[in-house]
Parts: structure tokens; C-alpha cells; sequence
């Protein structure tokens, strides 16, 4: 049961890289080479996005890499998504506090 438990995270986790490679290439990719892009307020949105779809990469990349090493440890399916989910909401809040404080204008502008 408990290789079934694995396979299913592994599964949601690689859809959810799928569906945050696609909103990456889709929307953002055409916004990455302006120049302004870190800057610029009319690139807000683009770089929210950007920033989120970050963490969101990162955080999926790190628990693909530690469900196959924790091969034989057994888990519920509910719980590890659970954690998943968290992991996700935290890291997003987070990118998206960093992009406002590493990317705000400059003062008096």
C-alpha cells in the first residue's frame, strides 16, 4: 500500500512541475528578456508570476528528489500532500514578500 501512497504524490508532484513548467513558458518566458522586467511596474503581474512559479519549482523539484530517497518509508497519500500543500503556500508567500522587497522602485519614485 504504502508503494501505491508513493507513486500517487510522485505522480501529483510531477504534474504540478507539468502545469508550473507550462504557466512559465506560456506567460512568463516572453517577459524575461526585457530589460525592465525587475523593475518596471507595468511588469508587476509578469513578475509575481515569475517569482511564484519559482518557489512553487523549487519546492516541487526538492520533494521529487526526497520521495525517492525515502523509498521505503511508508506514508499516507492525504498527509504528504498536506505538507506538499503547505510547503507550497509558505514558499509562494515567500517569493512573493522577496520580489516586493528585492524589486521595489527605487524611494520618491
Amino acid at each position: 500500500m504504502a508503494f501505491f501512497s508513493s507513486i500517487k504524490v510522485f505522480m501529483t508532484v510531477v504534474f504540478v512541475l507539468v502545469i508550473n513548467g507550462t504557466a512559465l513558458t506560456v506567460y512568463v518566458s516572453k517577459y524575461l528578456a526585457q530589460k525592465k522586467f525587475l523593475s518596471a511596474r507595468r511588469e508587476a503581474f509578469a513578475r509575481h508570476i515569475a517569482f511564484a512559479c519559482g518557489a512553487i519549482s523549487a519546492i516541487s523539484w526538492v520533494s521529487a528528489l526526497a520521495l525517492g530517497v525515502m523509498d521505503g518509508v511508508r506514508f499516507s497519500y492525504a498527509g504528504v500532500i498536506g505538507v506538499y500543500g503547505a510547503l507550497l503556500f509558505v514558499g509562494v508567500i515567500g517569493s512573493l514578500i522577496f520580489e516586493r522587497v528585492v524589486c521595489a522602485p527605487p524611494a520618491g519614485k
